[in-house]
């Protein structure tokens, strides 16, 4: 029962809270980017975010609960703990730039931030349980692509 619970509060931290305010963001689109931005090529509508941010951090939750699962030591699991954590708030500071205040350049730099974060939390995660590693291999993707839409917002607008 204990498994399970761990599960819930990994699941209920990135998934329904980082979630939430995330697609809150997104929704409230503070700084019109779907409206008075010209958009690059393959840029996702609103509701194409609010999935991708879903699915991400319910990832980084499960790559959380096997971490907790491993049998190292306290100290290790800490760590890479605090790592994911980081990388959650870089996603979040993504999403808040580009939606709530509109500032292209802050998160193209949060955007190469959190694509060399993301590789180490990659690394680190893979050393304590190779699921929690491989977990977290779209969000990598997602780093790379929202890289992409960064350059080319900013060259667009």
């Amino acid at each position: 029962m204990k498994k399970y619970a761990s599960l819930f509060l990994c699941l209920l931290i990135t998934s329904a809270i980082c979630g939430s305010l995330a697609v809150s963001w997104i929704q409230l689109d503070q700084a019109q980017v779907f409206s008075s931005l010209r958009l690059p090529a393959g840029f996702p509508t609103e509701r194409m975010f609010v999935a991708i941010w879903f699915f991400i951090f319910s990832l980084c939750g499960l790559s959380a609960w096997y971490i907790l699962q491993s049998k190292i030591s306290p100290k290790r699991k800490k760590n890479v703990l605090i790592i994911l954590l980081i990388l959650l708030g870089l996603l979040l500071g993504w999403s808040f730039l580009l939606f709530h205040d509109g500032n292209l350049i802050g998160t193209l730099a949060m955007g190469v931030a959190a694509l060399l974060l993301t590789l180490l939390t990659m690394l680190m995660a893979w050393l304590v349980d190779h699921n929690a590693g491989y977990l977290l291999f779209p969000v990598l993707l997602w780093d790379l692509f929202s890289l992409y839409l960064n350059i080319s917002l900013v060259v667009l607008n």
